[in-house]
């Protein structure tokens, strides 16, 4: 199955809080060949390009770029038909994927 749904996270210099964000998306999925994980890295010197791969984000690394370069980047790498953006500082909850794509389905 394609992923239904890419998750882009910009990060710098945050592993700690970068694994809890990722692995709070991929609690949140009911499958999770449904999430793609996009980790764009602004050229950490810490565990994060690490912490994001050993959690199967694909990871690009791109130095001394503002966040909204990041991001975009990451959208251009996403494959799958929705994209959200979450920031490493962030968590997602439990039935919040659901919940986002059954919002987009009802607009269309």
């Amino acid at each position: 199955m394609a992923a239904r749904i890419s998750f882009v996270t910009p990060v710098r210099n945050d592993a700690v809080r970068l694994e809890t964000c990722l692995r709070s998306i991929l609690a949140a999925g009911n499958d999770a060949e449904e999430i793609e994980l996009v980790v764009v890295d602004n050229g950490s010197i810490d565990a994060s390009p690490e912490v994001a791969r050993r959690l199967g984000a694909h990871v690009t690394v791109i130095e001394n770029v503002r966040v909204s370069e990041l991001r975009n980047r990451g959208a251009r790498l996403a494959t799958a038909p929705v994209i959200a953006f979450v920031d490493a500082d962030n968590e997602i909850v439990p039935g919040w994927i659901d919940a986002a794509l059954e919002n987009l389905e009802n607009l269309g």
